[in-house]
């Protein structure tokens, strides 16, 4: 933990889940200060590219719900603008975001799982 100097919690998004992601952001930036480690939460908003160019943090912890947050989409972000995060890599979010496929994964390496219901 040496090398970690300061952490960025993404908290919010743009989903109906918001309040959610910033109740989790909030908690977790706590737990960081209290455990020694500088942090900060923020929003995704568009400004997040320029401030993490201008300041960039040790690492990045997206804590976003709902879509942009859970599909990999501020992961590949963050990627494209060499900034290191925790967490699965944008390609297993999407796998996982998109719940038949996500079913479908177990099944093909012959795991039990349930079949998805779909609608209609």
């Amino acid at each position: 933990m040496s090398d970690l100097k300061s952490v960025l919690v993404l908290a919010s998004g743009l989903s109906s889940e918001r309040e959610v992601s910033l109740r989790s952001g909030s908690h977790v930036t706590q737990a960081l200060r209290r455990a020694g480690i500088e942090a900060q939460q923020r929003d995704a908003d568009s400004t997040l590219l320029r401030d993490l160019a201008q300041d960039p943090p040790s690492i990045v912890l997206p804590l976003l719900h709902g879509a942009a947050g859970e599909d990999g989409t501020i992961k590949e972000v963050l990627e494209l603008a060499g900034v290191p995060y925790i967490g699965a890599p944008p390609a297993a979010c999407r796998a996982a975001f998109d719940k038949p496929t996500a079913k479908e994964a177990p099944r093909a390496r012959c795991t039990s799982s349930k079949p998805t219901s779909r609608p209609g």
